[in-house]
């Protein structure tokens, strides 16, 4: 089905309706999405990895990986 960009204050309008229907069921679908998403502060202890390896954020969110070996870049990549 395709919908227009026209459409889509529409549609944002009937998944807010539809969400207030919902209850609580939408604040429990909030946490997951939210456990969903990616850590992008503090430190991660992960076994996997051969070396240190640091991932820094820049101001604008984007990562920059730091490893010593292409294994565990590519380990901290994923």
């Amino acid at each position: 089905m395709r919908f227009s960009t026209a459409s889509a204050p529409l549609l944002t309008l009937l998944a807010a309706c539809a969400a207030e229907a919902q209850g609580p069921a939408i604040a429990d679908a909030t946490a997951l999405a939210k456990a969903a998403l990616a850590q992008i502060d503090g430190t991660v202890m992960l076994s996997g990895t051969r070396e240190p390896v640091e991932v820094i954020r820049d101001k604008f969110v984007i990562p920059h990986i730091y490893a010593k070996n292409t294994g565990d870049l590519f380990f901290a990549a994923l």
